[in-house]
């Protein structure tokens, strides 16, 4: 049977002690394979995390195997590997009796974000192309692992599930995909534009389109699926774009690409009321 809620510290102190130990002495004809040596050690908890299930055993393996994977791999490919298990804890929180670790996924998928930024904060080399590079192709696969999470691999559960110490979880990994790709985005554009041989001020309105066009997206999609928890980031972008254009690119762009930035903006704006008003009952118009 699942171990009792008690032993929970037992069972996650094991699995560290396990992993500190294989990592210490590690057997000579597997060191070029750390993962592989981790890998085994995390099936040995998941494996009964699903069959029988248990939440506890579950959550340790997914750790173990998330450790496993930088001792293995470095730079972009820790982001697709962490990418990977956020889709396995996504996948696998699905049903009731593993719904309570449904946070797993998003954590995993935050990890790989956070992986990427720290990659492009500590530099990236110099010739590796922007938009269709290693750097972002994890990016993308970052992004469609917590959207997967928060679409197609969800399904209502118990309000404490849910909405544990009562945040929205479906809400906060739809924030957190739309931030992914805000970033990711923002930091990519400027790098294509350079690469192009394009200007500063070329690469701010790209942003900013970017930004819109994203915002757009989001809400059309929220409207389309009646995703309320689509329809909030759409707007949570599509506020953090207004504030870009008011508070930055009227003040540092040039005439022409400040008319570019607010006519994104208008249209964008436009499309949204018209959404709304489509969707709105009649008597409310």
């Amino acid at each position: 049977s699942a171990i009792r809620q008690r032993d929970q510290r037992y069972v996650y102190g094991a699995a560290f002690a396990w992993v500190v130990v294989v990592a210490a002495a590690m057997p000579a004809p597997v060191e070029a394979w750390p993962l592989l040596v981790v890998g085994a050690i995390g099936l040995v908890y998941l494996a009964p995390g699903l069959t029988l299930p248990a939440p506890n055993l579950h959550v340790a393996g997914l750790a173990i195997l998330a450790v496993g994977v930088p001792m293995q791999w470095d730079g972009s490919d820790v982001a697709m590997g962490l990418t990977a298990l956020a889709l396995v804890a996504g996948a696998t929180t699905r049903s009731a009796p593993l719904a309570a670790n449904r946070w797993a996924g998003t954590l995993l998928g935050g990890a790989a974000a956070y992986q990427l930024f720290r990659i492009d904060a500590m530099g990236r080399p110099e010739g590796e192309p922007a938009l269709y590079g290693r750097w972002a192709g994890a990016l993308y696969l970052t992004v469609a692992s917590l959207a997967a999470i928060a679409g197609p691999l969800w399904r209502a559960t118990e309000e404490r599930w849910a909405r544990p110490a009562g945040l929205d979880l479906r809400v906060a990994t739809w924030l957190l995909a739309a931030f992914t790709a805000l970033v990711g985005g923002t930091i990519e554009i400027p790098r294509f534009v350079a690469q192009q041989g394009g200007s500063g001020l070329a690469a701010g309105l790209a942003v900013s389109a970017y930004w819109l066009i994203l915002a757009g997206a989001f809400l059309a999609f929220g409207f389309r699926r009646n995703r309320r928890a689509v329809r909030i980031t759409g707007l949570s972008v599509a506020a953090l774009a207004v504030a870009k254009v008011v508070l930055y690119d009227l003040a540092t762009l040039r005439a022409l690409y400040r008319v570019g930035s607010l006519a994104l903006l208008a249209l964008i704006a436009l499309l949204g009321a018209l959404a709304y008003h489509r969707r709105a009952p009649p008597e409310a118009r």
